[in-house]
């Protein structure tokens, strides 16, 4: 999914691998990519409420504070 993403591909095809990683395991991580594809796709609405999901659920993963924290705070204040 997230590579789908991140060369344009196919979105709706990330968005259905990005939905069953969420059903096997919610995180930061999948909650947040699934945001950008949902942004990126004109689901501004739901991409807000993904990407508070992704902040809420991130909070004390270290990799979250190292690296997706600082991005999807960046994203959420940008989204409007």
């Amino acid at each position: 999914a997230a590579y789908l993403f991140n060369s344009n591909g196919d979105l709706a095809r990330a968005m259905t691998l990005v939905d069953k990683s969420i059903a096997i395991q919610s995180n930061w991580r999948n909650e947040w990519l699934r945001a950008q594809i949902q942004w990126k796709t004109g689901k501004k609405v739901e991409a807000r409420a993904g990407a508070e999901k992704a902040l809420a659920i991130g909070k004390g993963d270290e990799g979250f504070e190292a690296f997706g924290r600082d991005q999807i705070t960046k994203a959420i204040a940008t989204w409007k």
